[in-house]
């Protein structure tokens, strides 16, 4: 909020505004109570609007306001007022030490008694155990009589930051990691922050003694030891570079030896207290004569005695010799690029679902969902600058259901391209306005890829398909490879040869595939690898590229000539425990750890009751995914994703917490139902190519017996009647969107069993069918208005039809005996609908909302009892709301060295 001058807050006028920052805008204001003029720091309202995290701050608070220190801004309080949280702050009339080192650099003598002061500030909050995180020349302030004051201090870890400009990246925003709390910890600006810090690790008082020797050099020198163009080159000079010492030919030998010990990256043989530093800065002040060697820490070499004066001095010459050789060399050839590297966490609160780099590396495109206990939880946009600090929801995609795998970018970097749960191809501008659906429905999308011409390609698990980027029809780019569906395409630099993998149980199909726009063109397998794969360029002339992709866990470069599209080199590994990646076309890689899937689906199963409240836990923490509660409500069946990236289907007993694995196919297997007596399992599997419809006994014997062939069409089972005679699945249509079909299992003529049909079949998306407990109806959803909305309608088919929610709704779910009707509202609450029903007639009664559902990412995010008394959710554990995405930049400078090419 801006306040005006008069204006009154609280207790205190408003005199003028001081500034503003990552951590709110500063007021001068008037005490009328106690009389005196104090600093208000209006709290953003990403800050007050959480509860959790100003409860968490009180608690700060609490601890930085025992600070009483002549050198530390004093913090009176913690106050509101008209809906404002804000705190109350010692005012400090004086000039910030950044105003002044602007004006050229400060005097050895001024500045020791500058340093000295911040030391003593330094040394007495360390001693409480407190620690500054954020200590840089704005954070001081010099008074007209000398005195200096340490302001904010604390607040970095107290505080998260809100919205910060881009502008000077190395000066006022403050850099966040992921890596500390699911939170988000403010841990410093780039340019003073500690190497430790920059890499996401744990941090202790010698982050501040760094930030203390990075301070006291830029007052000596009047420039700041790390100083870059944006962030990543500032974090790559803290990571790897030494502050010019040549800018200090007149500084002291003892406060030089104090700096380089301030400023060791290695934390453990960096000066361990600032209180030391403090005892050096008063023997230097008082006039102590010098020791005799003044001793540098390890990462300096060692000052030479008299007997090695000349073997020095001939190094020196040489040196010397070396170092106009080294300029000259520079000269004809570019400095080779640092290569950083740090994390991203995903919105607060939330689980990271698709993400994608931009192909000219400056923006990172992220899905992420909601979490146990949150309101509003569906899963949408955001973007993130890489030279920002944080990321922003793309206004109109709240509420789309973006899934794994389905954002993608156009080649120039101005739209994201990306797909809804409801099976629409959008796009949306990076500089802002609504999105544009482009395609109204596809199903099974796996990703996308964007074309410089225009065209934009799509896989669905049958051919690989082409739509304008402007909108229009979808039509087959490629041939389908012996009947095995298609994913993940992507496009190669000429715009008309593309890569796409083809999953499948022989090694002589399955595999990474090169193919062409050009009708008629006979697609080529390059590696054998049922992965997706991405290209990206060489930096270097001439040097080609390489195929990145997955084999395992491990991230893989492969060289590759684009032009002749055929291998040129051997292959090398780049990352471990590597689940999903993502490269732009400038030299930045960003992946997830673990393999794919992993993070979304650990959680541990939990009883609740109507209203929510935990009754006790299930099932402990583990990887469960598309949780079905089996009709003896004593065992579920799901699906886990191993290290290996291996889908299969396991059973776990309730009541002894012992789990079984049902399948060991090396194909996928997932999506398990269980029959009407519990005996047996269905799912499909892709173990021929395609999703067919397998079925095994529960207890794990037995084979595994295909009972559905889908062909070329894939799909899965949805529900099985309570009686036994229908199995109800979906799968796309050739000419309609996804459909839902019944399997009878029953014989029609003596021992020949009915053929399937189609129940629903239509333009729009039918799914996610089930039938209620007497078999007569059946609740689905559809998208027929627009979005995802429940309906019921009578089995066998009639006329009988009724729309059960309104603003959207999915994953319906009868109970037995209750008599309602269970489905997830768009914003994740439960909704309990009560009914009744004749053969032919459905009457819904008003639904009552029963509480939030955690947003996973997961399939069939619940399940209920018989009763409707109590339901099966799944709470993510803290592990998967932490797992970050990792960002390299400059990575290929390290392959380059690594991996020959011809």
């Amino acid at each position: 909020m801006s306040l005006t001058t008069g204006s009154r807050l609280g207790a205190y006028d408003i005199v003028t505004q001081l500034g503003a920052g990552g951590m709110g805008e500063v007021y001068r204001a008037k005490d009328t109570k106690l009389g005196r003029d104090v600093a208000l720091k209006i709290l953003p309202a990403s800050f007050t609007n959480d509860p959790e995290r100003v409860a968490r701050f009180r608690r700060e608070a609490q601890v930085l306001a025992s600070l009483n220190h002549p050198h530390i801004a004093q913090i009176h309080g913690l106050e509101e007022a008209n809906g404002t949280q804000f705190l109350v702050l010692e005012l400090v009339d004086g000039e910030s030490l950044d105003k002044r080192i602007a004006r050229g650099p400060i005097p050895v003598d001024e500045a020791l008694g500058i340093a000295k002061q911040i030391a003593e500030g330094l040394e007495a909050a360390h001693e409480k155990g407190i620690i500054h995180r954020d200590l840089k020349p704005a954070n001081i302030a010099v008074t007209n009589d000398g005195n200096v004051k340490v302001l904010d201090f604390g607040l970095a870890k107290a505080l998260e930051p809100s919205s910060a400009g881009a502008a000077d990246l190395t000066a006022s925003p403050t850099i966040t990691t992921p890596a500390m709390t699911d939170l988000g910890v403010i841990l410093g600006t780039a340019a003073y922050m500690a190497p430790e810090q920059a890499k996401g690790k744990h941090v202790d008082r010698r982050a501040d003694i760094w930030a203390f020797g990075v301070v006291l050099y830029e007052m000596l020198t009047g420039q700041r030891g790390y100083e870059a163009e944006d962030v990543s080159d500032t974090l790559a000079a803290v990571l790897t570079r030494d502050v010019n010492w040549s800018a200090l030919p007149n500084v002291p030998p003892r406060l030089l030896a104090l700096l380089r010990d301030c400023l060791v990256r290695d934390p453990k043989q960096r000066l361990r207290d600032i209180g030391d530093a403090r005892r050096v800065l008063d023997q230097i002040i008082a006039g102590d004569p010098e020791p005799a060697a003044v001793i540098a820490p390890a990462q300096s070499q060692t000052r030479p005695s008299g007997a090695q004066a000349l073997p020095w001095g001939v190094a020196a010459i040489a040196l010397a010799g070396a170092a106009v050789l080294t300029f000259v060399h520079f000269r004809e050839t570019p400095p080779t690029q640092q290569r950083v590297r740090f994390q991203i966490s995903a919105p607060e609160k939330s689980l990271i679902g698709a993400f994608a780099l931009s192909p000219d590396g400056r923006y990172l495109a992220l899905t992420a969902s909601g979490t146990f206990g949150m309101q509003g939880t569906s899963s949408n946009l955001w973007l993130r600058p890489i030279d920002s600090l944080d990321a922003r929801a793309v206004p109109g995609t709240e509420g789309t259901g973006l899934t794994q795998d389905q954002v993608f970018w156009s080649p120039g970097s101005e739209f994201i391209g990306f797909v809804t749960r409801d099976g629409k191809v959008k796009k949306v501008s990076v500089n802002g306005g609504p999105p544009q659906t482009l395609v109204s429905s596809v199903s099974s999308i796996t990703r996308g890829t964007w074309g410089r011409d225009g065209i934009i390609l799509v896989a669905q698990g049958g051919p690989v398909q082409r739509v304008p980027d402007i909108g229009g029809g979808v039509a087959d780019v490629t041939k389908k490879v012996d009947g095995l569906p298609q994913f993940q395409p992507h496009f190669l630099p000429d715009g008309r040869h593309f890569l796409y993998y083809v999953p499948g149980a022989s090694s002589e199909v399955n595999g990474i595939y090169v193919a062409s726009l050009k009708a008629d063109a006979q697609a080529k397998r390059v590696l054998p690898d049922s992965t997706a794969a991405q290209y990206v360029p060489s930096d270097v002339p001439g040097r080609g590229g390489y195929l990145l992709f997955v084999r395992g866990t491990t991230l893989m470069a492969q060289p590759f000539d684009a032009d002749t599209v055929t291998l040129t080199g051997q292959m090398f590994p780049v990352a471990e425990r590597v689940g999903r990646f993502s490269v732009s076309q400038t030299g930045a890689l960003a992946y997830m750890a673990g393999a794919v899937g992993r993070p979304f689906s650990r959680q541990e199963l939990l009883w609740v009751d109507r209203t929510g409240r935990p009754l006790g836990v299930a099932a402990a923490a583990a990887d469960y995914a598309s949780v079905r509660l089996s009709p003896d409500e004593k065992s579920i069946a799901f699906s886990r994703v191993d290290e290996a990236n291996n889908s299969d289907v396991w059973v776990l007993d309730l009541v002894r917490g012992v789990p079984s694995r049902i399948t060991f196919d090396p194909a996928v297997d997932n999506l398990p139902i269980w029959s009407p007596d519990g005996r047996r399992i269905l799912w499909p599997s892709r173990r021929s190519g395609n999703f067919d419809l397998y079925i095994k006994a529960a207890s794990g014997t037995g084979q595994d017996e295909n009972l559905i062939t889908m062909g070329t069409n894939n799909g899965w089972a949805t529900d099985w009647s309570h009686d036994g005679k229908f199995v109800l699945y979906q799968r796309p249509g050739d000419k309609t969107g996804q459909d839902l079909w019944i399997a009878p299992q029953s014989t029609g003529a003596p021992g020949e069993p009915q053929k399937p049909f189609p129940y629903l079949a239509s333009p729009f998306n039918e799914a996610n069918g089930v039938f209620s407990p007497d078999g007569h109806w059946i609740a689905y959803e559809s998208d027929e208005s627009g979005r995802p909305e429940v309906y019921v309608q009578a089995f066998p088919l009639t006329n009988q039809k009724v729309r059960i929610s309104a603003g959207g709704g999915t994953d319906a779910a009868w109970s037995k005996n209750s008599g309602e009707l269970f489905y997830l509202a768009a914003d994740r609450n439960l909704m309990a609908v009560p009914y009744r029903a004749t053969v032919t007639t459905f009457e819904p009664g008003a639904g009552k909302v029963l509480f939030a559902v955690p947003g996973n990412v997961i399939r069939r995010s619940y399940a209920v009892t018989g009763d409707g008394r109590r339901f099966l959710i799944g709470k993510p554990v803290d592990e998967s709301i932490n797992e970050p995405i990792t960002l390299v930049l400059n990575w290929l400078e390290e392959l380059k060295a690594r991996v020959p090419m011809k």
